[in-house]
């Protein structure tokens, strides 16, 4: 039905690390930028393994639909389980500034996922 245009100059990686170093930060991290890491900081490899919107058609609504989900790997022994945030938002129909409100939606709920389940 269309394309996705993400904002310009930005990719998935790219939005993924801003919200979720928010999250991390919201959760009570102190989170620096890996340039200015020093050794003893634990380190967060972020990887995307779900990053969708599609629509989904209906009777009387069609369904936007995002789908964000993550696996965080620590340099130490700590874990966090996969964040998964999902956003369902139906409407008659489907424009192009609908899309990109549904990420920007999913992706503050990634964010507040991350914020509750990543304690320091």
């Amino acid at each position: 039905l269309g394309d996705v245009l993400l904002p310009e100059d930005k990719t998935i990686t790219e939005l993924v690390r801003v919200y979720a170093s928010e999250g991390f930060e919201d959760a009570g991290w102190n989170v620096v930028n890996s340039a200015d890491a020093s050794d003893d900081v634990t380190t967060v490899d972020i990887g995307v393994t779900r990053f969708w919107t599609w629509v989904k058609p209906g009777f009387w609504a069609i369904a936007l639909n995002t789908d964000i989900e993550t696996e965080f790997t620590f340099s130490d022994a700590r874990q966090l389980e996969p964040i998964h945030a999902h956003l369902k938002d139906r409407m008659q129909m489907v424009v192009d500034s609908d899309w990109a409100t549904s990420n920007q939606l999913t992706l503050e709920s990634y964010r507040q996922a991350i914020a509750q389940k990543a304690t320091p």
